[in-house]
């Protein structure tokens, strides 16, 4: 599997559309993540938003998905679906990015904290809406023999380009003074590489998306994956382990940028550990996928993420080194995690109901992110009981190390119940 070619997975009648979609792979991955993790939390605590706003917007990229429910509909009604989600994409990326010139209409510090909320929120359920229908058109132009390894090097040069822009406009930002004008050049560029982006997607051939229902009312027809029960205990699993992920996640950028007070190139250097990791791991998760089947891939990247979030609860300003071990712990572990997911949820949904089971597994990932920063901050709060006992216990850290433990009873629990088991075993039938 060589992931610095991709002609070999590219052919048949759409080859042209997969060839650009890995022009769209480098452009999005440069994109996103310049108004996601340290740089959309650096900017909510710039503009001075409290711990649980920054928590509730930081994981709202995630829980965003909740809106995917209304893709079922949408895709349903539409039948030109491109043009669609085309123009769902450039709503959502001007919302998010166009934060950074609030502060120039918006002179309220109060409004302007909540405005900003609003778009960035409003922006990422749009994402969730436009997310489920780009996956069905990106897998309806793959090749059924060639689509694993196509989306592992599709999901290589993402996160290459990941780790080129959070490098490099971490030590950006760091050089301007952590200030405004750094903010304001970094999402522009973020806004200009995604409107490239879209005129690629313009280019894109269409495919006919696989939308789900019969003759029976929408209503009816939505409830139909509950009675898959491989695919509804793979989403109870994933739904859990996620919650108890990113209550860390929610909470990570606030801790280290606010309270440790890092400087963003070592947030970078962080994100670029993370990439550069998942990057070359894929190319390993990619082989053993093959070799030894999904289940050992699962349970090798599950360890990998809990031991990532026990990491941050040992972790202090005496400690950094350990931050930089978590990053690589957490991009071997994603690397294999969120492509075999994907790719293995896919496998278990019915072929004429993929869009309907797609929204599916992103309202039960939406509503688990949602309800992680609530979770956080209520954890936060009671455990900031026990300063009161000792100054060396920090709410934080005690946090992460109660969502470490938890995440590794978690997975051996359902291990042990086979019920994870049971439904990989159904994946072969």
């Amino acid at each position: 599997m060589n992931f610095l070619k991709f002609s070999h997975v590219c052919g048949g009648y759409y080859e042209k559309s997969q060839r650009l979609l890995f022009l769209d792979a480098i452009l999005i991955g440069f994109s996103f993540v310049l108004t996601i993790g340290i740089f959309l939390s650096g900017f909510m605590i710039h503009i001075n938003a409290s711990d649980f706003i920054v928590g509730l917007v930081n994981s709202s990229a995630n829980w965003g998905a909740i809106a995917s429910v209304f893709s079922f509909i949408l895709l349903n009604k539409i039948k030109k679906t491109k043009q669609l989600l085309i123009m769902l994409f450039f709503i959502s990326r001007f919302f998010v990015c166009g934060i950074v010139f609030l502060p120039f209409i918006i002179k309220n510090r109060e409004i302007l904290i909540y405005c900003t909320a609003v778009l960035v929120i409003t922006g990422n359920l749009i994402w969730g809406i436009f997310s489920v229908g780009f996956s069905l058109w990106v897998m309806g132009l793959l090749n059924e023999e060639t689509r694993n390894e196509y989306m592992y090097i599709r999901m290589f040069y993402i996160r290459i380009f990941f780790t080129i822009a959070s490098l490099l406009m971490g030590f950006i930002l760091d050089m301007m003074g952590k200030s405004f004008e750094g903010f304001l050049l970094i999402f522009s560029i973020s806004l200009i590489t995604s409107i490239l982006d879209g005129i690629i997607l313009l280019n894109v051939q269409e495919v006919p998306i696989s939308l789900g229902g019969n003759n029976k009312s929408v209503i009816i027809d939505f409830f139909e994956p509950i009675k898959h029960k491989p695919f509804i205990m793979f989403l109870l699993f994933y739904f859990v382990f996620e919650l108890l992920l990113n209550i860390v996640y929610s909470y990570i950028p606030v801790y280290f940028i606010k309270y440790l007070m890092l400087d963003y190139k070592i947030m970078s250097i962080y994100n670029t550990l993370f990439y550069v990791s998942m990057a070359f791991f894929t190319r390993y998760w990619g082989f053993i996928h093959i070799k030894k089947g999904v289940k050992y891939v699962f349970i090798c990247t599950c360890i990998l993420l809990i031991f990532e979030i026990f990491l941050y609860s040992i972790t202090g300003r005496g400690t950094i080194f350990l931050l930089y071990i978590a990053a690589v712990a957490s991009g071997m572990g994603f690397s294999g995690f969120t492509v075999v997911t994907f790719t293995y949820r896919y496998s278990l949904m019915p072929i004429n109901s993929k869009s309907l089971f797609e929204s599916w597994s992103n309202l039960f990932i939406g509503v688990s992110t949602l309800l992680a920063p609530v979770i956080g901050a209520l954890a936060i709060k009671v455990l900031s009981v026990f300063k009161n006992y000792s100054n060396s216990l920090n709410e934080f850290k005690l946090m992460f190390f109660l969502a470490a433990v938890l995440s590794g009873l978690f997975v051996f629990a359902f291990m042990q119940r086979n019920s994870f088991e049971e439904s990989i075993a159904l994946e072969n039938q």
